[in-house]
């Protein structure tokens, strides 16, 4: 079953996973399989992962058997996210979709994210070698207090990537900026067009209700 069908499943009915009866479903392995397809080079399988691993932690705590299982293998999934964001500049042009685990762990699992990210501080050369401890420990801190708002983590996590590339803060920063305004030139297009559309949709009401008595 693919990931995005799973995602769905997950956003709608996350019980159809654990019912009576569903002993032929290990979500165990469908959690190692979205963490295994993180770091692949596509946009599709790393988009749809993300999807299904942020869903999947967004109603796990509803679910006891799913919250056993990210509370055991949570850490691995954490680590593996911060070893793509660092790593290679394919896997790290898909920050955004990384973005998504950070912030349902973030809101879902507050306590165990906080010592998470304490092994992740302390782990040397982790995800790179060109990120400094401290430069970790400000990371950590920045993530831990953005628990509602997912475009400041987002500009947060593209810092630190870009961080890990070897670029100076100033060059960071400034990247980061640019792509934190083209996603607000986005979301403008878009609102203009709902806009359009809500008032096309006005337009044409009292036409349709128009006809002989």
């Amino acid at each position: 079953m693919r990931l995005q069908v799973l995602s769905q499943i997950l956003k709608k009915s996350p019980g159809l996973l654990t019912a009576p009866g569903q002993d032929e479903i290990d979500v165990g392995q469908l959690f190692q399989c979205g963490c295994g397809s993180l770091g692949f080079p596509e946009n599709g399988p790393v988009k749809y992962a993300c999807s299904f691993l942020s869903n999947f932690i967004s109603v796990s705590r509803e679910h006891p058997p799913l919250n056993n299982i990210v509370n055991q293998q949570g850490e691995v999934l954490f680590m593996n996210v911060m070893r793509v964001i660092g790593g290679s500049s394919s896997s790290s042009s898909f920050t955004d979709y990384y973005v998504d685990v950070i912030f349902a762990l973030n809101k879902k699992y507050f306590d165990n994210l906080c010592q998470w990210l304490t092994g992740f501080v302390n782990t040397d050369g982790f995800p790179c070698s060109l990120v400094s401890k401290e430069q970790k420990q400000q990371f950590a801190s920045l993530v831990l207090k953005e628990r509602a708002n997912k475009r400041r983590l987002q500009e947060i996590v593209r810092e630190f990537s870009v961080a890990c590339t070897g670029l100076g803060n100033d060059n960071a920063i400034q990247m980061a900026q640019v792509m934190a305004a083209w996603d607000r030139v986005g979301e403008h297009k878009a609102q203009i067009e709902a806009n359009k559309a809500a008032a096309a949709a006005g337009g044409a009401a009292p036409g349709a209700g128009g006809g002989m008595a």
